[in-house]
């Protein structure tokens, strides 16, 4: 049918109990004024203006949307609005009427108020023939036309040709809670993002128009779902959960479950044929090519066979589908970009000796990577890198986009047009707490606290003195207080990279720590009372998490070096190292007498293994549900926090696969304070927690006589998405 129709002057319409009026661009309904997007108005204003006929699906494309492509899932959402705006449930389905294949009818009864003008139409008619001297005169120019077209689109190869500066970076999503992972539609229009709700108590996978309007929420399981990535022709959205690949449509629906592989992260093939995920567990991820049809699978790239790597993670597939881009990461706080051939071959190696990278994306001329770097992600911002810029050369970094910024994603399908990045921009504020232990009436009390991150807090071995980081000073520093918090004094003072892990020396006179410097990380110590810092490893490999021995004799470590992350110990004064475990070990603490090591592997509970005994051994799990970074050990028990989750979503903060509680929910949540005692190896819980942690970082300390713990807990989380218009 033709579209085209009369159209007042003052142009207003009127379907009881609402008032349409089209020149103030208002929707109202009594002296209430009804919300809609402006996409969502056009579409309401066309189905008004041609009420009681069917208007195709093509007819609306093209009176919304001229001269621009968009997929049939926007038309739908639009609608979708519409009738969520004309009713408080049900109700707006009486005013317009689906026609299946072909496309909409409005049915309410429409009175137009106001009188008709001829000169002002919808859409034009047809023109009279012009003559034949015009029309040579216009093929002509049309030549010319396709001759500055053709230099103009050559040039746009590089980066999109506009005059416009980028825009600033505003906030695309402001909800309460955490909004996470950001995918475009394929056409740009629309966006996908894994949120924890009104509620903060869960989080979904959530669609909706980047012009503005209410999400719609997809997924509704209880179990977190994340990582949402669009497929290029439209028709799905895939994301994760609890390790799984699942597809749904973008308008919601039925869900799809893939074969069951550990997923770290997931991309698609331009021809929405794959996924091209990152797969593994305990760090040894690898990327596999998955058949979206059949679930089948085939190795893409591996991590090295030889020396220590916690896997390729972070990925991007080529606009062309040539060329994958991901990360590897040689320790858990550094990596570098490489770029494969989708086909098979070596990876070439883009950069060397980078911090951790948080999410890659490429430009959509396939010419230049973006993607996000810092050694923590809240410390994370942007670079940019054409593919023939060589190795030994720096990214360049781009301007404006502030610190925390990670998942960076470009829309596709926008050539010619100026590009629209978005992205995930955290804030975390942590502070410190303390409680004590057996007495029921005692509370928790916050003991330090800034607008920063403050953490790693650990009593001396008198219980009267606080080790700590916090990174007030722009760079992660040790600190050191009173046990109540007061009398703060800085420690360190490394220009950049970062310290954490603060343990005392038996005799409360000396910190040793660990250091990531000029991407590196190492075992150092320093006096309690200040001075300078004194490095005590200097291997290529990482080494971190240090204690001491109950004698002050040595110093216990974990390191790379043997090809896997093992306990290490040294003199105190320096020296060589020599392996304690195999199989693994992460972080440890001797027992009180000073016969056993207890130490835990990554997420697999805590072992024991003796220390008289010369050689390397591997010990028994007997705390199965113990978490690394959460536990400490006093004269009676060992004293930890009990995660309800194992084997938990990788690639979140502090690590590329070390899970730090987004997806656990940022309120509402209850962890246990559990007490092992060494007589009678009994569980008891003596407290709770009730706030969210950073569980990838040493967070948890009790004080020799087991009568004061110690936390430190996330007081503040914000993640938003936001987006540059008319990035280049």
């Amino acid at each position: 049918m033709n579209v085209s129709r009369q159209v007042p002057s003052k142009e207003r319409y009127e379907f009881e109990p609402f008032r349409l009026d089209v020149t103030e661009r208002i929707l109202t309904k009594g002296h209430q004024i009804i919300p809609l997007t402006p996409k969502a108005f056009d579409t309401l204003v066309v189905l008004v203006r041609n009420n009681g006929h069917v208007v195709e699906k093509d007819a609306l494309f093209k009176e919304v949307w001229p001269d621009t492509f968009v997929e049939e899932g926007v038309l739908a959402v639009n609608v979708a609005a519409i009738r969520k705006a004309l009713s408080d449930g049900e109700e707006g389905r009486s005013y317009i009427e689906t026609v299946p294949r072909r496309g909409y009818r409005f049915v309410g009864e429409v009175h137009t108020l106001g009188k008709p003008s001829e000169g002002k139409r919808v859409s034009q008619e047809k023109k009279p023939r012009k003559s034949s001297w015009l029309r040579l005169g216009l093929l002509g120019l049309g030549l010319i036309g396709l001759i500055s077209v053709g230099v103009g689109w050559y040039l746009s190869q590089s980066r999109p040709a506009s005059s416009e500066p980028p825009s600033q970076p505003v906030p695309l999503t402001s909800y309460p809670g955490a909004e996470l992972s950001p995918s475009f539609s394929p056409d740009g229009s629309q966006v996908a993002f894994s949120w924890n709700g009104p509620q903060q108590d869960n989080f979904d996978i959530y669609v909706r128009l980047v012009e503005g309007g209410d999400p719609l929420r997809l997924t509704q399981n209880a179990d977190a779902d994340t990582s949402p990535a669009w497929s290029p022709d439209g028709r799905h959205i895939a994301f994760v959960r609890q390790g799984s690949v699942f597809l749904i449509s973008p308008l919601g629906g039925h869900e799809r479950k893939l074969p069951n592989v550990q997923v770290a992260h997931i991309a698609w093939t331009p021809d929405s044929k794959s996924l091209v995920i990152s797969a593994g567990s305990d760090g040894n991820y690898r990327i596999l090519q998955m058949s979206v049809e059949t679930g089948d699978t085939r190795s893409l790239v591996m991590p090295p066979s030889e020396g220590f790597s916690f896997g390729d993670i972070s990925l991007a597939v080529s606009p062309d589908g040539l060329s994958l881009a991901f990360a590897r990461f040689p320790t858990s706080t550094t990596a570098d970009l490489f770029l494969a051939p989708m086909s098979g071959g070596e990876p070439r190696h883009l950069t060397e000796n980078g911090a951790a990278i948080w999410g890659i994306t490429w430009t959509p001329n396939g010419r230049e990577l973006v993607y996000s770097s810092g050694q923590f992600n809240t410390a994370a911002t942007f670079w940019r890198r054409p593919l023939e810029m060589s190795r030994g050369t720096n990214s360049e970094r781009i301007e404006g986009v502030e610190e925390g910024s990670v998942e960076p994603v470009i829309a596709p399908g926008m050539k010619g047009k100026n590009w629209r990045l978005a992205y995930e921009r955290t804030i975390l504020d942590t502070n410190i707490w303390a409680k004590e232990t057996f007495r029921a009436s005692s509370g928790p009390a916050r003991i330090i606290a800034s607008t920063r991150r403050d953490a790693d807090p650990q009593f001396s071995p008198d219980g009267r003195r606080l080790a700590f980081t916090s990174d007030r000073s722009g760079v992660r520093q040790i600190w050191v207080s009173d046990s109540d918090g007061s009398n703060q004094v800085q420690l360190t003072s490394f220009a950049s990279g970062f310290a954490n892990a603060p343990r005392w020396s038996p005799d409360g006179k000396w910190i040793v720590f660990a250091a990531m410097i000029s991407n590196n990380r190492d075992i150092y110590v320093i006096s309690a009372e200040g001075g300078s810092p004194r490095r005590l490893t200097t291997e290529p490999t990482e080494e971190g998490r240090p204690s001491w021995s109950r004698d002050g004799r040595w110093i216990y470590f974990y390191s790379t070096r043997s090809g896997f992350i093992d306990i290490f110990k040294m003199p105190a004064e320096g020296g060589n190292a020599v392996q304690v475990t195999t199989g693994g070990g992460h972080e440890c603490f001797e027992s009180p007498d000073g016969k056993l090591l207890y130490y835990q592997v990554l997420y697999s509970g805590l072992r024991a293994v003796p220390t008289g005994e010369g050689g390397v051994k591997r010990g028994e799990v007997f705390l199965p549900t113990l978490w690394q970074s959460w536990w400490a050990a006093a004269d009676n028990g060992i004293y930890f926090v009990e995660f309800h989750e194992q084997g938990l979503s990788p690639y979140r903060i502090g690590g590329p696969f070390l899970f730090s509680g987004w997806t656990g929910g940022l309120s509402k949540v209850s962890y246990r304070i559990q007490f092992y005692d060494y007589q009678s190896q009994k569980v008891t819980q003596i407290g709770v927690i009730e706030k969210e942690l950073v569980r990838s970082v040493p967070g948890f300390s009790v004080t020799s006589d087991g009568q004061r713990i110690v936390w430190s807990q996330i007081d503040n989380a914000e993640s938003d998405l936001m987006m540059i218009e008319n990035f280049r």
